[in-house]
């Protein structure tokens, strides 16, 4: 429901046309689930993912004009962040083995807050002991994380061997992570443009919270313990004002 110039991709696209994916131009996230490939708009792919890059997109610098895209957005704003790739403690890891570090992230923060860039920062976060990217954040910044980790422990993967059937192919891959499937499966089962634009619910899920969120993921994601961290009474936000435009 939100227009394409507010959505900034990075992907390192090396998943829809890899020689071992047996549905060229096609990836699937859940068994016998839709193309989530259709349709996407990556603004940074391949080596543009980097640390480097990421951090200069959210402080809006565009480094005199050579990258593609970077955050305009103002004090009224709410961001909503997702990342997912491999970690270790105090660190997320970008391809080709690139840490971007706690502390550099929360500095990030600091300056958004201080060029009036947001409103209010929700940050979703898929990697082995997430939880140690956020734990000691400053609530002061106005952000608030769910984290698929604690900060001592590992993210698991999910519909693996013998789950990992798409078209009645096995992949000979895990297709998600646990964490990230459940939130998806929550938002998608929550909030629906077309039923909202059409009232079907009455608009019961309207109000359903970032805070109750955590809680459902919480208690369906089995292999490792979700945390929220940062300023919590942001969790009691709608989803609807970072996961769907109403």
């Amino acid at each position: 429901g939100f227009s394409k110039n507010h959505i900034i991709l990075f992907a390192y696209d090396d998943i829809a046309y890899n020689p071992k994916n047996p549905f060229p131009g096609e990836i699937y996230n859940r068994p016998d689930g839709p193309n989530v490939y259709e349709g996407v708009n990556i603004d940074y792919s391949d080596n543009d993912v980097n640390p480097e890059t990421y951090l200069s997109v959210l402080k809006g610098d565009n480094k005199n004009g050579k990258l593609k895209k970077v955050l305009n957005s103002t004090s009224n704003d709410n961001i909503f962040m997702y990342f997912s790739d491999h970690g270790v403690a105090g660190a997320i890891i970008f391809p080709n083995n690139q840490f971007l570090y706690a502390d550099e992230l929360e500095e990030t923060f600091k300056i958004m807050k201080s060029k009036k860039m947001y409103k209010n920062i929700i940050f979703y976060l898929e990697s082995c002991f997430s939880g140690s990217m956020f734990y000691n954040i400053n609530s002061d910044l106005n952000v608030y994380s769910l984290t698929a980790a604690n900060p001592s422990e590992q993210s698991l993967a999910t519909y693996c061997y013998p789950q990992d059937v798409v078209k009645g192919q096995e992949m000979h891959t895990c297709l998600s992570n646990e964490f990230t499937s459940n939130w998806l499966d929550d938002t998608d089962s929550r909030i629906s443009f077309n039923e909202v634009l059409n009232n079907i619910n009455n608009n019961a899920n309207e109000n359903y919270s970032s805070h109750e969120q955590y809680i459902y993921i919480k208690e369906m994601t089995k292999n490792s313990y979700v945390q929220e961290y940062g300023n919590l009474s942001i969790g009691d936000l709608p989803i609807t004002h970072s996961q769907s435009s109403l």
